[in-house]
């Protein structure tokens, strides 16, 4: 996770594949309970995001607690230099086809954190949008034929009004779920 420092916030993105009514019943990161903030279903998955600040080390383990057992993929990511652990927003679309966008307005510049996931063995994203973000990740898990895979992205970004963050999927995706995060 980085040099310690006082305004470490360490932010855990989660897509998960069992069933919607999964949730997270406690969360630590580096011993620290974490905060959710994201919790959205669609059909056959989830994908939560959560946070905690940590100030000390340079290692942290993370505990996550759900109701019932699943198949996970995660990313953490580490934002410092914010005013604020609250976020400013917090988005999700769960609609079908293969292009989800967020649309946020900035009023300050924000470290903002993108997820798109599915159950879709092998897609792949492509990240677009006036927010610019930069891919940072593309993972898969798969437990006897069941999926998940998950695309991150993430950016600084500039204030502005009707920003968006758009992933594309390489081909019909299933239970395809986005969400995003901003801190600033």
């Amino acid at each position: 996770i980085g040099q310690p420092a006082d305004d470490r916030l360490v932010v855990l993105v989660i897509a998960e594949r069992r069933d919607a009514t999964v949730s997270i019943t406690s969360a630590t990161i580096g011993g620290i309970a974490a905060t959710l903030h994201v919790n959205t279903a669609a059909t056959t998955a989830n994908l939560f995001i959560l946070s905690a600040v940590v100030p000390t080390g340079t290692s942290a383990s993370v505990v996550v607690n759900f109701t019932n057992s699943v198949i996970p993929v995660y990313a953490t990511y580490r934002v410092t230099g914010y005013n604020s652990s609250t976020p400013v927003f917090t988005d999700r679309v769960t609609t079908a086809g293969t292009t989800r966008t967020i649309t946020q307005t900035l009023s300050s510049k924000t470290a903002v954190i993108c997820a798109d996931s599915c159950t879709t063995n092998g897609q792949t994203t492509t990240w677009s949008g006036t927010m610019g973000l930069t891919e940072d990740s593309e993972n898969q898990n798969n437990s006897g034929g069941a999926y998940i895979v998950m695309s991150t992205a993430s950016g600084l970004v500039n204030p502005g009004a009707s920003l968006t963050a758009t992933a594309t999927k390489s081909g019909t995706p299933g239970t395809p779920i986005l969400a995003g995060i901003g801190f600033s």
